[in-house]
């Protein structure tokens, strides 16, 4: 530790504890950074979160958790405590959060947005959440985060319509959808109608597309997970949500954001390394 550094942690004693959202986060991430505060303020502590320059976009569709959870950067008083909890020490399910916690911040704070009071995907569709964007466009990230996803859809349809039954139509919301168009013709063995995103949708649409569904099957992504949260909330439980176990490398257990309610498909042909 630096000289620097021993000083500023002498200094900052105060009562107040900043969580500063880091510039990496992105929407799913950030939301565990607000959970996290909120679990603070709860316990007592006089906490706050300052949201990344990339997060504030995504508060102005959340002003609860803006008024209530985040202050300035500017706020930050010199005695203020800085808190070093990382994403991988907020994030798992059951362990750094209860379902008390995610349920209490997803009807507080999600379930707010106008868009998902009323409606819902209609009978018979099944939602399917993709993430492709950097975990495929680039190498060193794709080595982590990637995996065969068509392997993985078709095991995750398989096991829906032995649940369900085969719907009558399947939507794909992706950050890619023109990919996904192209590359996951399998898609039509399982229902007669598949349908796909716009290219020019906003994230915070995408966001509730998914969140509307009554049934859907979601890949790797906190942005996914929180929206399956929020969907699995909206319809009182009647949700079936299929996740991939799979979450990051090197995987050798469940991915630790997911429920172990929802339907988790635990291997795919050829392995996730394929």
């Amino acid at each position: 530790m630096t000289l620097r550094s021993v000083l500023r942690h002498a200094v900052r004693r105060g009562p107040r504890l900043a969580v500063i959202v880091p510039e990496w986060a992105g929407f799913g991430n950030q939301l565990y950074f607000y959970l996290h505060v909120e679990r603070l303020q709860r316990s007592g502590v006089e906490a706050f979160a300052v949201p990344s320059e990339r997060g504030r976009a995504w508060l102005d569709h959340f002003p609860t958790i803006r008024e209530s959870l985040t202050r300035e950067r500017s706020a930050v008083r010199f005695f203020d405590r800085i808190d070093t909890t990382d994403w991988n020490e907020m994030g798992a399910f059951g362990i750094h959060y209860s379902r008390e916690d995610l349920s209490r911040f997803v009807r507080t704070h999600l379930l707010s947005l106008p868009a998902l009071q009323t409606g819902g995907a209609p009978a018979q569709t099944l939602t399917i959440n993709v993430r492709r964007g950097d975990y495929y466009s680039d190498p060193a990230v794709r080595g982590v985060l990637g995996f065969d996803q068509q392997a993985y859809l078709s095991v995750a349809l398989e096991r829906y319509c032995a649940t369900r039954s085969r719907p009558s139509a399947i939507h794909v919301v992706s950050d890619d959808p023109r990919w996904c168009s192209l590359r996951l013709g399998l898609l039509g063995d399982f229902a007669d109608t598949v349908t796909f995103n716009s290219p020019d949708s906003r994230p915070i649409d995408d966001f509730c597309t998914v969140a509307r569904a009554r049934d859907l099957i979601i890949t790797n992504s906190t942005f996914s997970v929180w929206a399956a949260h929020t969907a699995a909330l909206r319809g009182a439980g009647g949700a079936l949500i299929i996740a991939a176990a799979f979450g990051i490398r090197p995987h050798h257990r469940r991915w630790v954001p997911l429920d172990p309610e929802w339907s988790i498909i635990d291997e795919i042909p050829g392995g996730w390394d394929s």
